[in-house]
């Protein structure tokens, strides 16, 4: 069991990590304080994020994955993490052409949080490269 404090002293170096660009370091500290029982969602969201922008997709995915399991129950603290979650896994997804799947995150992420224009656009753009009038380019690039 990691303590709160310790866990937030980890995250603060992967977070200094991730702004400076240094990804791969980013993954070594938020993995190090996972292994040492930070099981919390932010800990494998923002490791995905790290590994989206080493477009390391399969990774990024399963981390995702492993979000999601930790914000269930879903409640209103928690609606933006799995928003941000959904929309990562679902960028992740595009990037390995699994589109369906891809579209089915951003739906659910839509649903959570109908007023986001972006995520709207990006839901039309996916739906559109399924039907085949969408350039592969044009498809949502990064969710950080």
């Amino acid at each position: 069991y990691v303590l709160p404090c310790l866990c937030c002293v980890y995250t603060s170096f992967c977070s200094a990590f991730y702004k400076q660009g240094n990804y791969k370091s980013a993954i070594n500290a938020y993995s190090f304080a996972i292994r040492r029982g930070g099981n919390l969602p932010a800990l494998f969201s923002n490791r995905a994020a790290c590994h989206l922008q080493l477009q390391d997709y399969e990774r990024c995915v399963k981390d995702c994955c492993a979000a999601m399991d930790l914000l269930d129950p879903p409640v209103d603290d928690n609606l933006k993490s799995r928003v941000k979650v959904l929309v990562r896994r679902g960028t992740a997804l595009t990037k390995l052409d699994m589109l369906p799947e891809a579209l089915l995150d951003y739906q659910k992420a839509l649903k959570l949080d109908p007023a986001n224009d972006q995520l709207a656009k990006d839901e039309l753009q996916i739906r559109e490269r399924i039907q085949g009038s969408v350039d592969p380019e044009e498809l949502p690039q990064s969710a950080s």
